[in-house]
C-alpha cells in the first residue's frame, strides 16, 4: 500500500490517502433499422437497438490489481420499436409500439472471484469463492463488497389519427406506457469484516 499523502490536522487522527477515481469504459453500440414501403398508402418500420456498456472502476492500485478491488458496472440497454402508418385519402394514422429495457448490474471483480480467498486469509465462510469486504477504523474499506441487479423494463402503445378537413386539421391520438422496476441488493453477500485499534 502507499504512504499517507493526507496529514490529517488532528495528531489523535489517522492519515489517510487519497486518490481520485478512474474508470476505464468499454461501450458499444448498435442498432439496426428496417423500412418497408407496403404499399402507396402503407408503410412500417422496425428498429433494434443495443448498448452494452462495461466499466472498470479503480484507484491507485489500477484495474487489475489485488490491492484495489473496487466492484465492477456492467450495463446494457436494448429497445425494440415498430410502426405502422396508414393513409386513407385525407386521413392517416399512425401505430407505435415500443419496448425498452435496462439492466445495469454492479458485481465483485474477476480478481475478488477469482479464488476462495476466505481460505486465503483464515477466515470462516461457508463460501467457497469470493473476497469478503475489509473495514479499518479510520481508513477506507480495502474491498468494495457491493453487488446488485436492477432491471427496468418499459412497455409504450402510442396511436395517433390525423384527420385534414378543408381548413381544418384535427389530430387524435393517446399513449400508453407500463413501467415495470425490478431490484436485487445483494451489498455484503461475501461478508463484512471490521478491525480496529
Amino acid at each position: 500500500f502507499p504512504l499517507p499523502n493526507y496529514a490529517n490536522p488532528d495528531p489523535t487522527q489517522t492519515s489517510n490517502y487519497g486518490a481520485p477515481m478512474s474508470v476505464n469504459n468499454v461501450d458499444n453500440r448498435w442498432m439496426f433499422k428496417l423500412d418497408e414501403s407496403v404499399s402507396s398508402a402503407n408503410r412500417m418500420s422496425f428498429r433494434f437497438s443495443i448498448t452494452p456498456t462495461y466499466g472498470k472502476r479503480f484507484y491507485f492500485g489500477g484495474k487489475d490489481s489485488l490491492v484495489d478491488m473496487n466492484s465492477w458496472d456492467y450495463s446494457i440497454g436494448s429497445g425494440v420499436a415498430f410502426t405502422d402508418t396508414h393513409s386513407f385519402g385525407n386521413k392517416a394514422n399512425e401505430l407505435r409500439l415500443g419496448f425498452s429495457r435496462s439492466k445495469n448490474t454492479r458485481q465483485p471483480n474477476e480478481i475478488q472471484n477469482s479464488k476462495n480467498w476466505y481460505e486465503t486469509f483464515g477466515l470462516p465462510s461457508f463460501l467457497n469463492l469470493g473476497m469478503p469486504r475489509f473495514n479499518f477504523t479510520g481508513a477506507a474499506s480495502v474491498v468494495e463488497a457491493a453487488a446488485n441487479i436492477e432491471i427496468d423494463n418499459v412497455y409504450q402503445v402510442n396511436d395517433i389519427f390525423n384527420w385534414v378537413h378543408g381548413r381544418h386539421a384535427i389530430k387524435l391520438g393517446f399513449e400508453s406506457q407500463l413501467p415495470q422496476q425490478n431490484m436485487v441488493n445483494l451489498a455484503n453477500m461475501q461478508g463484512n469484516w471490521s478491525f480496529s485499534d
